[in-house]
């Protein structure tokens, strides 16, 4: 007799690459908010070059889970957690995309201007920066019982 090997094994490989994605995603965006912080507060123009180097590969992560999970709701037709698991992947993976985006602007403004014509930018930045502090793994692993956990407004 052949071993048993679940079903949707491919399945469950699938969630778990989107959730690797979605870490990742939130690990570079934390990282570009940061080095932004420090470009701007430092007048380092190496640093936020870097910063503004990154916001491509932040895009093209976004736009790859957002494939992923597309494919995924099509072929697997997932229901109840899985689902739900899929869904808010689609709500945070855009956030953290425009947080990306919020650091790349940061950066780009250190990179060529006075300190006071950034004064407004870096507040609103500290702001986002708090609330980024959740440990990824948080809102990331299914198994938790966690959700993504969305910053409020």
């Amino acid at each position: 007799t052949e071993p048993e090997v679940p079903v949707r094994v491919g399945f469950t490989a699938v969630l778990d690459t989107i959730d690797n994605r979605v870490a990742q995603l939130y690990a570079l965006v934390n990282e570009s908010l940061v080095a932004a912080t420090d470009s701007f507060l430092s007048a380092d123009r190496e640093e936020a070059r870097f910063v503004v180097s990154r916001d491509d590969v932040i895009d093209d992560l976004k736009a790859e889970i957002e494939a992923l999970v597309e494919r995924t709701l099509l072929v697997e037709a997932p229901v109840a957690r899985d689902f739900h698991r899929l869904v808010n992947a689609l709500r945070i993976v855009p956030e953290l995309e425009r947080s990306g985006d919020l650091a790349e602007h940061i950066a780009s403004r250190a990179a060529g201007s006075s300190f006071s014509a950034c004064l407004e930018i870096f507040v609103a930045l500290s702001l986002i920066r708090k609330s980024c502090r959740l440990p990824a793994a948080s809102f990331i692993r299914p198994e938790t019982t966690a959700v993504y956990i969305l910053p409020i407004s």
